[in-house]
């Protein structure tokens, strides 16, 4: 029941009984009088050598080995073939366990643990042959845990020594490091001669969480994600969400089973409980399910042989998003209100979303709507998005960076507000485009600039996405469009988000997401709950790895690369009169999506020169008169307003070239948008248009 960390002190071991806090000496009393359970009398007692453990035959060939002077009442059980003997978890390790199972069996020992909680892999260093499921969870708890971590497991009030009368090093206790020879996962099956064990995965009270199921008797072993009694959901690495998929699972396979084998308490169970214990979690996760405060931030849910002690409810913490496409693409805020939910959050986690596709903060800001929702609600934090681009940016037609100071202007004015409402700002750093991986930098530097100056979080969503996509670029972040986040991306962006405001790391979150699915991404609206992402367990823990990576590293990003989107000089140019320019002039300019056909005629008039600018693309033309157009030594400009309606005008000036008339055109500023840089050449045309 208890992880590789330390623990709360008396309050927990009373807590594993469901009894009030009483003093360490009347709880131990009321405790023993009760050791071993009244369960145990009308089983079959098998007296081996060592007091410490009470062995009882539940059929032929299985063993519940049952640690009674210890408040966790571990049960180990082995279970004894033709060929071979299995050993399903190796209790406490206050005792030697490897001797007890030398008195039952002689057939060489497999040993698989339920999972790697200290309580179940005590004894594992005794034997040669341990199988495990191979994460980092049970590779961190092999390394071992020193005295000062399991100490509790060993104080005056956590033993029943005056029924035990054996002497025990208290002051010595420790787990020893151990060594998997060989790995499971779902789905093995272990042979043990006569009799077939398959493994279950059924991760939630751990991730390494396994059952093992024996068909053709329909005989299930439970480790700790059932026993009669509190199970406890509430540690560092519990994931409600999984535990519910797990429950999910074994209820469905009840009809099939003759007995449940749990690994505290009690030894057996019947598989009619299965479907209870889902019902009861799925009534406590809808908030439907009287609770019982336990103190020490604890509550517990009680049932009809079993309940379920978890984290009480707290004050929600409530986060509101402000964004676009990219926050609200496979429902961004909803993959990170229920990585709360998985991971047994200390708070309840609410989400708020104002959101509208291809915004940027300039657009929020002007429309109200976000700022709105910053002043009528308590948050916690509010995250803030920025256009992909930065705001809408082409250089010869080809998307860009934007210069940042645009990003920064509004930037600037959220961060107040949401300061001034008693909130958190934090700058979700987006990604490069699929096309444009360069561009990452800019976006890098712009975010880390404009959150050290406002004192912001930054969630560095675009730095993770790069490492995977440098490390793994068939993983898919991407949407087929190419720009959009797919799941699996949202998933990334969310861990980085999740790890950012939470303060704690990505790896150990659950890979399987649920939540309200996107319905119409034009009004941004959201229909029924069901599966956002659902991820491979190897790909969820790669992608947690360069998130927590990147979040560990964000006072190291560089703050100082972001520059103004820039375009090539003009050439050097001869001096232009206008009388040189007579004529008509065609070529080709790169200043939209794509390029268009251009011409320049000018002509003389009664009074000076006339000048026209026709533009033809693909589906569309427009033809206007120059009335500005000026030369200055060897600078040729004019201005009109853009064709397409976009709202600032073009600014265009050109030099000549040799034959060619070589030009370059603007449209908006660094904190006007659209920005369009690009490029133009013309050559004259003989004869009539």
């Amino acid at each position: 029941m208890l992880v590789h960390r330390p623990v709360r002190q008396l309050t927990f071991l009373v807590l594993a009984f469901g009894l009030a806090i009483t003093p360490a000496s009347t709880f131990a009393q009321a405790w023993c009088d009760r050791a071993p359970r009244a369960g145990y009398e009308s089983l079959q007692r098998v007296r081996v050598s060592d007091p410490w453990f009470h062995v009882y035959r539940m059929e032929d060939g299985v063993f519940a080995l049952y640690e009674p002077f210890n408040f966790q009442e571990v049960i180990s059980w082995l279970i004894v073939g033709r060929s071979r003997a299995l050993l399903f978890d190796t209790g406490m390790g206050m005792s030697r366990i490897s001797t007890v199972v030398r008195e039952l069996t002689r057939l060489p020992v497999t040993v698989v643990n339920s999972h790697s909680h200290y309580d179940h892999v005590g004894g594992n260093a005794e034997f040669t042959d341990i199988r495990s499921l191979e994460t980092d969870f049970t590779t961190d708890n092999a390394d071992g845990i020193p005295h000062a971590d399991v100490a509790i497991e060993v104080r005056p009030d956590a033993l029943c020594a005056r029924e035990l009368r054996v002497p025990f090093d208290t002051a010595s206790y420790a787990i020893r490091p151990f060594r998997a020879t060989s790995t499971v996962r779902d789905g093995t099956v272990i042979d043990l001669g006569g009799r077939r064990l398959e493994v279950v995965a059924i991760p939630g009270h751990t991730p390494d969480a396994i059952a093992l199921l024996d068909r053709a008797r329909g005989h299930l072993w439970t480790g700790d994600t059932f026993y009669p009694g509190p199970i406890w959901l509430y540690f560092p690495g519990t994931d409600l969400g999984a535990y519910e998929a797990s429950m999910t699972r074994l209820a469905a396979l009840a009809p099939s089973l003759t007995r449940l084998f749990p690994a505290h308490n009690l030894p057996v169970a019947s598989p009619s409980v299965l479907p209870r214990v889902l019902d009861a979690f799925r009534q406590v996760r809808a908030g439907a399910a009287r609770l019982e405060s336990r103190g020490d931030g604890l509550v517990e849910y009680p049932f009809d042989g079993f309940s379920f002690l978890m984290r009480a409810p707290g004050k929600p913490l409530r986060i509101l998003f402000i964004g676009n496409s990219y926050t609200y693409y496979n429902n961004l805020p909803g993959i990170v209100a229920d990585f709360a939910r998985t991971v047994a959050y200390e708070r309840p986690v609410t989400v708020e979303m104002v959101a509208q596709g291809g915004a940027t903060l300039r657009d929020h800001w002007m429309s109200g709507e976000g700022l709105a929702a910053i002043r009528r609600g308590t948050w916690d934090y509010v995250v803030l998005q920025e256009q992909s681009m930065l705001g809408v940016m082409l250089v010869d037609g080809a998307p860009s960076v934007n210069d940042p100071e645009f990003f920064h202007r509004y930037a600037r004015l959220f961060a107040r507000e949401v300061a001034a409402a008693g909130a958190k700002p934090v700058f979700y750093l987006t990604w490069a485009r699929q096309a444009t991986p360069a561009l990452q930098d800019h976006l890098t530097s712009a975010y880390t600039a404009i959150a050290r100056e406002t004192g912001a979080l930054l969630a560095p969503a675009g730095v993770a996405w790069q490492a995977v996509r440098s490390a793994r670029p068939s993983l898919g972040l991407y949407d087929p469009d190419g720009t959009h986040p797919s799941p699996t991306g949202s998933y990334l962006a969310a861990a980085t988000l999740w790890a950012t405001i939470s303060g704690t790391p990505a790896r150990g979150l659950s890979p399987t997401v649920r939540g309200a699915r996107l319905t119409d991404s034009l009004r941004v609206t959201f229909g029924e709950v069901g599966s956002l992402v659902a991820l491979p367990d190897s790909d969820a823990i790669f992608i947690q790895r360069q998130v927590d990576a990147a979040v560990a590293a964000v006072s190291t990003l560089d703050a100082t690369a972001a520059r103004s989107p820039r375009q090539s000089p003009l050439p050097d140019g001869a001096a232009l009169r206008m009388e040189s320019l007579e004529g008509r002039w065609a070529g080709t300019m790169r200043l939209y999506d794509s390029p268009v056909e251009v011409e320049l005629t000018v002509t003389r008039a009664t009074q000076g020169h006339t000048a026209m600018w026709r533009v033809r693309g693909t589906g569309w033309g427009s033809e206007l008169a120059l009335r500005d157009l000026s030369v200055d030594g060897p600078r040729l400009t004019f201005s009109l307003p853009d064709p397409r309606f976009l709202a600032p005008e073009e600014r265009h000036h050109a030099v000549l070239s040799g034959e060619t008339l070589v030009g370059r055109v603007e449209v908006g500023s660094a904190t006007q948008v659209p920005r369009l840089l690009g490029s133009w050449s013309l050559t004259r045309v003989a004869g009539p248009r």
